[in-house]
């Protein structure tokens, strides 16, 4: 967003890519919560696969969104975890990605959440490099895990390939692997 003349700002809890992030890409960004920006302050908030490793998130939601302008626009991006591939893989679903991930949503108790914080989810598709990547890294993980030993690994890449394209197909109808949610304030 930088390169074409966005001001940006960003707030990050890991040291190396927060210090990535000042010296190399020039950016402003904060050091977890030790940012003070003025409310309605933000055009766009995003929340690229961040949500689910929140500890405290109705707590961050509420020191966060009224940071959002009133016609503002907040972009989430998360896995889903009433996709296809998570229903097939289930304990080897790479996005579970357990315990960084604090938490999990479909798109109903997404809506549901947000919805309790007066914003509504206006659009929503599908991520589509998600998908292939959570599938293939997913049938690796079942193989490591000795749950696909029963074929050799090039098989078992090209099982994950068959299923993502599965999913993929089945994303376009709301429910991929990875979502990205546009949300506005009701």
């Amino acid at each position: 967003m930088k390169k074409w003349k966005w001001e940006v700002a960003g707030i990050e809890t890991d040291e190396r890519a927060l210090q990535y992030a000042r010296d190399t890409l020039g950016l402003k960004v904060f050091k977890g919560s030790e940012w003070d920006f003025p409310m309605e302050s933000f055009d766009v908030i995003t929340f690229w696969h961040a949500l689910e490793h929140i500890h405290d998130l109705k707590g961050t939601l509420k020191s966060v969104l009224p940071l959002l302008r009133k016609d503002g626009l907040l972009l989430i991006a998360l896995p889903n975890i009433s996709s296809l591939d998570f229903r097939l893989y289930r304990e080897d679903w790479v996005a579970l990605d357990l315990p960084r991930h604090l938490y999990h949503f479909d798109p109903n108790s997404f809506r549901s959440l947000f919805y309790s914080f007066g914003l509504e989810v206006f659009k929503l598709h599908q991520m589509p490099l998600d998908v292939f990547y959570n599938c293939i890294m997913s049938e690796k993980l079942a193989f490591e895990r000795k749950r696909r030993r029963k074929v050799s690994f090039p098989l078992s890449l090209l099982r994950g390939g068959v299923i993502a394209l599965m999913s993929f197909c089945m994303g376009t109808l709301g429910n991929g692997s990875g979502m990205l949610y546009y949300l506005r304030k009701l």
